[in-house]
C-alpha cells in the first residue's frame, strides 16, 4: 500500500470511527442491552447460568464485556469494544473486497460500508452483532489469504477466526460456513495455478478442518441442543410482501427496523442487483451471491422451523454484503473510463442518502 494510500485508509477509517462515535451516550440501552450489560456484571456462576438460560446468543462478545467490567466502565465506555468491530469490518471487507474485485471495489466497499445506517447503528449497541460481523469477514479474508499463499501460521488464524465466530453468532457461523465453502469451490475451478491446488487441497481436507471446529464447540453444543428443543415462543412470521420491503429496506437507507422501503430504497436495490448480476458472472465474486441470497433464504427457512421474536436484525450477516455487491456495480461502472462521473455520481447519492 502507497503512503497515499495509508492516508487515505486512515482518513476513511477515522471516519467511520467517528460516525460511530457520534451521540454513543444520546440513548439509554434497550431492554437487550439491559439484559447483557446484567448478565455481565454478576458473579461467574450467575453470568455462565444466565447465558445458558438465554442461550440467545454464544458467549464471547458477553466474555469480552465482563473482562471490560474490571474497569467500571460508563455506560457509553460499555459500547466502545462494538464501535471497534464497527470499524474493524469496514477495514477488512476493504481488503476483501480489494484482493477478489480489485482496488476500486474495495474503496467503495468500504465506504459504503463506513456509513451504512444499518451497520453504524449496530456497531453503537452493547449486543454481540459487531463482533460476529467483524469475525465473519475477518475469517473471509483470512481463508483468502490461505488460498493465495498457504501456510501453518495462516491456518491457524482462520481455524481461531473461524471458531470465535461461532462463539459469538450464530447466524455469522452459518452465512460464513456456506460463504467460505463458495470461496472454496469457486478457487478450486480459478485459472491460476497454485490457488487452484491450494483450494483442492484446502477442500479435501475440509471435513477434518470442520471435526476441529465442532470438537472445540462442544463445551457450547448442548446449549444449543437444549435450544433447539424449546417450543417456539411465537408462530411462523409469513413472508409477505410488506415484511419483504420492510427488509430490505432495513439493509438500504432506513435507520432503524420496520421502516418503509420509500422512493429512495428501490435505488440501492438496483445496484445490488447490478451487483449480484455482476458477480454471478465474474470470476472469485461468486461467493458473493451465496453469501447474500444463500444467506438470507437459510437464515428465512431457520425462522419457520424453529420460530423466534422477528427482528430483521437476524439477518445482519447476509445483509453485510449489500455494500459489496452496490460497490461491484459502481466499480464495474468507474472500470469504463467514459462512466467514472457517473459512477461518482453515484457513489455520492448513496452516501448524501446514507447521511441523511
Amino acid at each position: 500500500m502507497t503512503g497515499r494510500a495509508r492516508i487515505a485508509a486512515a482518513v476513511l477509517l477515522s471516519a467511520a470511527a467517528a460516525v460511530r462515535l457520534f451521540r454513543l451516550d444520546h440513548f439509554s440501552y434497550g431492554l437487550d442491552e439491559v439484559l447483557q450489560a446484567y448478565f455481565i456484571q454478576g458473579d461467574w456462576e450467575f453470568f455462565w447460568k444466565s447465558l445458558k438460560f438465554d442461550a440467545i446468543h454464544p458467549p464471547f462478545d458477553y466474555l469480552v464485556g465482563r473482562f471490560l467490567e474490571s474497569l467500571d466502565p460508563a455506560n457509553w465506555v460499555r459500547k466502545l469494544p462494538a464501535v471497534a468491530w464497527g470499524v474493524g469490518t469496514v477495514a477488512a471487507l476493504g481488503l476483501l473486497l480489494a484482493r477478489r474485485a480489485g482496488a476500486a471495489a474495495g474503496w467503495i466497499g468500504a465506504t459504503l460500508l463506513a456509513f451504512a445506517p444499518f451497520h453504524v447503528r449496530y456497531s453503537q449497541e452493547l449486543r454481540p452483532y459487531s463482533l460476529g460481523l467483524f469475525l465473519l469477514v475477518l475469517s473471509l479474508l483470512l481463508l483468502d489469504r490461505y488460498l493465495e499463499e498457504p501456510g501453518p501460521l495462516r491456518l491457524v488464524a482462520l481455524w481461531l477466526a473461524c471458531l470465535a465466530t461461532m462463539y459469538t453468532l450464530y447466524f455469522a457461523a452459518l452465512v460464513l460456513a456456506m460463504a467460505a465453502l463458495a470461496m472454496i469451490v469457486e478457487d478450486a475451478l480459478d485459472a491460476e495455478g497454485k490457488r487452484r491446488r491450494a483450494a483442492r487441497r484446502f477442500l479435501a481436507w475440509s471435513p477434518l478442518f470442520a471435526a476441529t471446529l465442532f470438537v472445540a464447540y462442544l463445551p457450547w453444543w448442548p446449549v444449543v441442543l437444549e435450544a433447539s428443543r424449546r417450543p417456539p415462543p411465537v408462530p411462523a412470521p409469513p413472508m409477505e410482501w410488506d415484511r419483504f420491503t420492510r427488509l430490505l429496506s432495513f439493509f438500504a437507507f432506513a435507520p432503524d427496523d420496520g421502516h418503509p422501503l420509500g422512493r429512495k430504497g428501490p435505488f440501492y436495490l438496483l445496484l445490488v442487483l447490478a451487483g449480484l448480476f455482476i458477480a454471478s458472472r465474474r470470476s472469485k465474486l461468486r461467493f458473493l451471491v451465496v453469501w447474500t441470497v444463500g444467506g438470507f433464504l437459510v437464515i428465512e427457512i431457520l425462522g419457520h422451523l424453529h420460530p423466534h421474536w422477528y427482528v430483521s436484525r437476524r439477518f445482519l450477516p447476509a445483509g453485510l454484503a449489500f455494500p459489496a455487491l452496490a460497490a461491484v456495480a459502481i466499480g464495474a461502472l468507474a472500470s469504463r473510463r467514459g462512466l467514472r462521473p457517473v459512477a461518482a455520481a453515484v457513489a455520492v447519492l448513496v452516501l448524501v442518502l446514507d447521511l441523511r
